[in-house]
């Protein structure tokens, strides 16, 4: 055969065998719908299947006994979703090998087999070198068969990745004049016995480590001359045994370490000299000691001398530093801090917990200052008598408290201050008895206030009494600390108001006034106006009801007052009384705000207000106030309330 017959591109292209060697069970059949060929750059070729989701994106599938012929081949699956299996090809998807088909003719003829199947692959690759591929998904990985003459040792290994030697044709034996390298980054690896002799061994690892080991007793041993065992640039020489290590000199033996020595027994170990010793650091420190248990044990037939610019003995547990004298004379126990030079020399006593200075009497004397810190919970006390905490000639004794400053007397708390007494909280203060209590100055003023910001509220659980000072003329005076709104007078037991007195709202700050409660016969609204029935009512004369300016009775239209929420029928109703008050009216229609200023008159609608004045024989006119609110929008605006009779018709009576 010659393949790629024509092609006359200078483009190294594949070319080769394809065989089916090996269908598997995985098989489908073509369905109702039949073959539907892929439009470029739009939608890939698919074929409806009896079998839903039979096959994987990648799988190798032959469709055979399709009844057009360029329907038949090897294709690769792109998806298979549902009952349509998609290849790839023309379309969005292109196909992964060169050998496979791209494309369906469009036939709806329900006729096909669908079979997965395993392909193996000899081609010329795009090298010119020949390889070899097989599998059942794409995309097949292809390896040469091997260069050069088909006997090499390489065409060997490429055919069966192992070279076996048998007795008929003996050992497999390498010589000449170059050198035998293994230059594969696998490594190398022998597993059998190797014998090595040679006139000089030199072995280099220029990356990684190497490693001899052995089974059994082995040596490293030069039969003349010096054995090196070291390490050239970093890196530390370990010898490990998991016996005993034996090291034996012929004469002395000399351990020069340029860094540090460490030796470690996990068991005990001794060092022995039978003249003078000595173990030292010449610099550095010298640390002699147990680890995790045992004691440190320090044995002189004579005396035990520590001596040393700086001396620490220091413990885990439970220590004791005792003198037991068994002698006639005096013996003394010294600790002592002692400096010749012109700086202190201090002693410090550091517990986390307890120091316990045994003794009938103990003093502290210190010509200079004394501190007493501790890192955990403390206490100075005295189980019997006064303790007390002073100062003697001068200073300020000072308590600090970095959390809660916690007071408790078993009985009182007497404070003598000859002084101010001043008591500052950045938080918030609470002065609480159980008993009868007061805050008082016996001379000067008492002043309870809050300074930048916060209200003063008086609680009292029971009745609140204020006694004024007897025959003063201003006893109790409130004030904003400009303007003074009320004063009383025990002189004239008087109470005056210097300033326009108004009772806000609370929910409508801007308006507000005095009133009065009346049992009302008529449903109210916020801002209805409203009327006393007269004697001529019956059973509900004195009761409120809502005003009209038009009924001809004059009674009807004097506005009393405007009610200040929604009441029902034989109900209490508060009512606005109070001329001056600036309160809500309703109107029927909201007033604009360019009517702002002028008079409000009752209407002739019940209850409610008008900005034009009504007339007529049986109607009254009665000026409401003055508009303050108007907006176009709020029915009830607020009204300057200026209540005044102003004329009436013929017919009223």
């Amino acid at each position: 055969m010659y393949l790629n017959d024509g092609y006359t591109a200078d483009a190294a292209q594949t070319g080769g065998l394809v065989v089916n060697y090996d269908p598997t069970t995985l098989t489908d059949t073509v369905a109702s719908g039949g073959f539907v060929a892929g439009v470029p750059a739009t939608s890939n070729p698919t074929v409806a299947t009896t079998g839903a989701a039979t096959y994987t994106v990648g799988q190798l599938v032959q469709i055979s006994n399709a009844p057009t012929e360029a329907n038949n081949g090897l294709f690769e699956v792109l998806s298979h979703s549902g009952n349509v299996l998609t290849v790839r090809g023309v379309g969005t998807t292109a196909r992964l090998e060169d050998f496979t088909q791209n494309q369906f003719v469009a036939d709806t003829t329900v006729q096909g087999d669908i079979t997965h199947i395993n392909i193996s692959v000899l081609r010329s690759g795009t090298d010119g070198v020949w390889e070899v591929a097989a599998g059942n998904v794409t995309p097949l990985s292809f390896s040469d068969l091997g260069a050069g003459a088909g006997n090499s040792l390489n065409a060997a290994y490429v055919v069966g990745n192992t070279i076996t030697t048998d007795a008929g044709n003996g050992s497999v034996v390498i010589g000449g004049t170059e050198a035998l390298q293994v230059t594969a980054t696998g490594g190398l690896d022998v597993d059998t016995v190797v014998d090595f002799d040679v006139s000089s061994f030199d072995l280099l690892v220029t990356a990684g480590a190497f490693s001899l080991d052995a089974d059994t007793a082995s040596n490293v041993s030069v039969t003349g001359g010096n054995l090196t065992v070291s390490t050239l640039t970093t890196g530390n020489v370990i010898i490990d045994a998991v016996q005993l290590l034996d090291l034996n000199a012929g004469a002395n033996m000399d351990i020069d370490v340029t860094g540090t020595f460490d030796m470690l027994a996990t068991g005990a170990f001794s060092i022995d000299g039978t003249g003078a010793s000595n173990v030292q650091a010449d610099s550095g420190a010298l640390t002699v000691g147990t680890t995790t248990s045992g004691d440190l044990i320090l044995v002189g037939a004579d005396n035990v001398l520590i001596d040393g610019t700086q001396v620490s003995i220091d413990g885990t547990d439970t220590m004791n530093l005792t003198m037991s004298a068994n002698n006639a004379a005096a013996r003394v126990l010294t600790i002592s801090a002692l400096n010749a030079g012109a700086g202190a020399g201090d002693l410090v006593l550091n517990a986390k917990s307890l120091v316990n200075v045994d003794g009938t009497t103990i003093e502290l004397d210190a010509s200079g200052a004394f501190s007493l810190d501790g890192g955990g919970p403390s206490n100075v006390s005295a189980t019997a008598a006064n303790l007390t905490l002073s100062t003697i000639t001068s200073g300020t004794l000072f308590v600090t408290s970095a959390g809660l400053l916690d007071i408790d007397a078993a009985a009182n708390i007497d404070m003598d201050v000859t002084g101010t007494f001043d008591l500052l909280a950045t938080g918030a203060m609470s002065l609480d008895a159980t008993g009868a209590s007061n805050v008082s100055a016996t001379a000067g003023d008492l002043t309870l206030s809050t300074i930048t910001s916060g209200g003063l509220l008086l609680v009292s659980a029971g009745a609140a009494s204020y006694t004024d000072p007897n025959a003063t003329a201003a006893a109790l005076t409130l004030t904003d600390g400009t303007d003074t709104y009320m004063i009383i007078d025990s002189v004239d037991n008087s109470v005056e108001f210097p300033e326009f007195l108004s009772i806000q709202d609370a929910g409508t700050p801007t308006n507000g006034g005095i009133g009065v409660t009346i049992e009302t016969n008529a449903t109210l609204a916020v801002g209805d106006l409203v009327q006393i029935i007269s004697d001529g009512g019956g059973a509900n004369t004195g009761e409120l009801a809502l005003a009209d300016a038009d009924t001809g009775n004059l009674t009807d239209a004097l506005v009393v007052g405007v009610s200040t929420g929604a009441f029902t029928a034989g109900n209490p109703a508060r009512i606005y009384a109070v001329p001056g008050s600036l309160i809500p009216v309703r109107f029927a229609v909201a007033p604009a705000a360019t009517v702002n200023g002028d008079t409000v008159f009752l209407s002739t609608t019940a209850g409610q207000a008008t900005m034009t004045a009504p007339t007529g024989t049986s109607t009254t006119t009665f000026m409401v106030g003055i508009l303050q609110g108007g907006d176009g929008a709020d029915t009830t605006p607020l009204v300057l309330y200026l209540p005044r009779h102003i004329s009436s018709g013929p017919q009223v009576t």
